[in-house]
């Protein structure tokens, strides 16, 4: 349906399949997961440079000795 409508050159035709693949992608994914709840964290004077990336997991090769 998204290529059809991407291919429409009717702006009506390709709205409405555009809004029936949104319905058939809410029926099979009715969530998306924005961000994830567990994080691994500390503190300490040792280092210095901690970031954690998209998947809550340390950025190993930023961090520097403090």
């Amino acid at each position: 349906m998204i290529a059809e409508g991407i291919s429409s050159t009717d702006p009506d035709e390709a709205n409405e399949l555009f809004q029936q693949a949104q319905e058939i992608l809410l029926q099979d994914l009715p969530a998306t997961p924005l961000w994830y709840s567990n994080v691994t964290g500390g503190y300490t004077d040792e280092v210095d440079n901690v970031e954690f990336g998209w998947n809550s997991v340390p950025l190993y090769h930023d961090i520097t000795k403090g």
